[in-house]
């Protein structure tokens, strides 16, 4: 899941900060969950699936 958060939040211009401002949480917080080392919460999990184009849940799913 980790490498599809990064390719879809590139592919869409985002930087790291620009999910951290979305979600009201901070950039250091932001890249451990796109690192895989922290879950947000399902509010959070909701808005990351819906600004980069796939379904919440999978962040969830078992790590790369």
């Amino acid at each position: 899941m980790t490498k599809i958060m990064k390719q879809n939040r590139e592919a869409r211009g985002y930087t790291q900060a620009d999910m951290a401002k979305m979600l009201k949480c901070s950039e250091n917080f932001y890249n451990l969950v796109e690192n895989g080392h922290r879950n947000p919460s399902v509010e959070k999990a909701k808005i990351i699936g819906e600004k980069l184009g796939f379904d919440w849940k999978y962040i969830y799913e078992e790590k790369e």
